[in-house]
């Protein structure tokens, strides 16, 4: 049944509720990695989640799409389906919802780039030339040339291109739901605004849903909603971007700093200059400080 969350008329996709899970369970070297998270991701939205290292954001985001499963207490639901039913279709729960490692080479295991995006679609049955149609459309969506790209090696490309060949083989699949782990991490100034540029458009033309994990404000900032702050493997926060964003006292207690445009429109309003502090955005933030002077 579609819900209605906050009043914006779109359901959760994604509901973790009190979830929680430990590595080694059961053992003497048990290491608890989230207490009691609970989250939602709406349809159509981008939704960051950050917080300090160790933190619980990559063991959040691997139970969306089933590479872990509820065996402690708390419940992950995922269109509505429960991630712990044994019974459980996991090949159609990946298929919404495609998952990118912050390390691409993790991700890469075909010899030649265009049989390594080939490689999903295949598996879920497609004919030859109807995975050659998903190949084509995927690498175009992360603006990888076909011709020239399809036959070159793995092994011999960047950081930035392999990281969007993972990518590309996660799209093959036409997911619903994408989520990025720490995917802009490691990538140079360039590469990173690229990067973003794509999932913008993803977002806004292909009605992709996101979820986006960063230890990156800017980045953060640039993309997202909404924000989800982890903190010891719990949720602590929550909200629009441009709420959590101007507590940079509260987002300090976690470790984590708000933008830097931000923390600068802040000390701004402290010295009295009306500006909206909750403005995480450069473009946005510049109108407003030359409409301040200009007044």
């Amino acid at each position: 049944m579609s819900i209605d969350v906050g009043g914006t008329g779109r359901e959760p996709l994604i509901e973790l509720r009190s979830l929680e899970h430990a590595y080694l369970r059961g053992t003497p070297l048990e290491t608890p990695a989230l207490r009691g998270i609970t989250l939602r991701v709406l349809r159509g939205e981008a939704l960051g989640i950050i917080g300090r290292s160790g933190s619980g954001k990559s063991t959040t985001v691997q139970h969306m799409n089933g590479l872990l499963r509820p065996i402690a207490r708390g419940q992950a639901l995922v269109y509505g389906q429960d991630m712990a039913d044994p019974g459980l279709d996991i090949r159609t729960i990946r298929q919404k919802v495609g998952l990118v490692f912050q390390h691409p080479e993790d991700q890469l295991f075909e010899r030649l780039v265009g049989d390594d995006v080939a490689f999903g679609p295949l598996r879920m049955g497609l004919t030859l030339d109807e995975a050659r149609d998903r190949v084509r459309w995927a690498m175009d969506a992360v603006g990888l040339d076909l011709a020239a790209f399809k036959d070159r090696f793995t092994f011999s490309l960047s950081g930035g291109e392999m990281r969007k060949v993972a990518i590309a083989g996660v799209l093959a699949l036409k997911p619903e739901v994408l989520v990025l782990d720490e995917s802009t991490s490691g990538l140079d100034p360039r590469g990173r605004r690229e990067l973003l540029a794509l999932m913008r458009r993803w977002k806004e033309r292909e009605g992709l849903t996101i979820v986006f994990v960063s230890c990156n404000m800017e980045d953060i900032a640039a993309l997202v909603d909404r924000v989800c702050v982890l903190d010891q493997g719990r949720s602590v926060l929550e909200g629009q971007v441009r709420e959590v964003f101007s507590r940079p006292a509260e987002l300090q207690q976690y470790g984590l700093n708000a933008p830097q445009i931000t923390e600068i429109l802040v000390e701004l309003k402290e010295r009295g200059l009306d500006v909206d502090p909750r403005c995480s955005n450069v473009a946005e933030a510049e109108e407003q400080v030359w409409k301040t002077l200009s007044t």
